[in-house]
């Protein structure tokens, strides 16, 4: 079966506006669902592309459509969602623990 994919067409969206948008789109999204954007050709849908892995998103591909980039990314599945149990045994809690005496 195939995977859900959902298209905005962001052509002659201005810069920050076509990156708000696409954003929305994605937090609205369930993770591992596919949302795939036209924007223009050029230097700025390659820099929304690199802005959306530095804001945490998966950027699955970067193709040229006809005279658009046509950009799929995804949310990223969480694995896990448990605490990560502390360790006793560092410099942090040693220091700590002379402090207070122990």
């Amino acid at each position: 079966m195939a995977a859900e994919q959902n298209t905005l067409d962001l052509v002659g969206t201005p810069c920050p506006l076509n990156f708000v948008r696409i954003k929305a789109a994605l937090d609205r999204t369930a993770p591992g669902v596919p949302l795939a954007a036209l924007v223009e050709v050029g230097p700025v849908g390659l820099d929304l592309a690199e802005s959306l892995r530095m804001a945490g998103y998966d950027v699955l591909a970067v193709e040229e459509h006809g005279d658009s980039l046509l950009l799929t990314a995804g949310r990223r599945k969480v694995v896990s969602a448990r605490p990560v149990p502390r360790r006793k045994d560092t410099p942090c809690a040693r220091k700590a623990r002379r402090r207070r005496g122990r």
